[in-house]
């Protein structure tokens, strides 16, 4: 993206979760993965700028679990997989913290208290909240944003955990909506994940969808 090329790629999912693996329907088998890039079709993806500077693949996050994603040990998830970043996340339930956040989009401007932000171009985050792949276009030009209110009691967090995992929206609750970009402005500094990598943020962050920005083939 940095240079300015325009190349192919393959992909061969090796992780522990693989949302991109899991969106599109890609083997995690070595062999079969390798296959499929000889043999399959070019397909153009959108990417993520974030702040004007950073690139990303498919998810700009902040808040509850977003830590989990980059503190959770290598050997943790060796040991557990997919496991160990529920046990790591379960670490930030007893201290969820929330943010004041202005979210303005495309057509709709958004203001409350979230504990969870999501920029994403992926039907899975975090192999723990899944998107309706129906709504999900990967070369659209359009994000696909979730905002979590913060609870104001157990049941209303039962309800958050339940429409998160389920991918059925409570709309007093979370708000999903499509956009190419996306200004947050808070009153506080938050920190940020893309694509589970640690990133600075800061009061006021830009987030803009590259259409078309690589080819995978698959």
């Amino acid at each position: 993206m940095r240079a300015g090329l325009s190349i192919p790629i393959g992909y061969i999912p090796a992780g522990t979760t693989n949302d991109i693996a899991g969106s599109l329907g890609l083997p995690k088998k070595i062999p079969d993965a390798s296959e499929i890039i000889a043999s399959g079709d070019l397909h153009d993806m959108d990417a993520g700028l974030f702040n004007g500077s950073k690139y990303f693949v498919y998810v700009a996050s902040f808040g509850a679990f977003t830590q989990t994603s980059y503190t959770t040990t290598q050997s943790l998830k060796n040991t557990f997989g997919h496991l160990a970043y529920i046990i790591e996340g379960m670490k930030e339930l007893p201290v969820l913290k929330s943010y004041y956040v202005k979210a303005e989009t495309d057509s709709d401007t958004f203001e409350d208290k979230y504990i969870f932000g999501a920029v994403a171009n992926s039907s899975s985050i975090g192999g723990v909240i899944h998107l309706d792949k129906n709504n999900v276009e990967y070369d659209d030009g359009l994000f696909e944003m979730l905002l979590v209110k913060a609870p104001s009691n157990i049941i209303e967090l039962s309800v958050i955990v339940v429409s998160l995992m389920s991918g059925n929206y409570d709309d007093n609750l979370i708000k999903f909506v499509k956009t190419s970009k996306v200004k947050f402005t808070s009153e506080d500094s938050i920190p940020w994940s893309l694509d589970g990598e640690y990133a600075e943020g800061g009061t006021e962050i830009t987030i803009e969808n590259i259409k078309h920005a690589y080819t995978i083939k698959y």
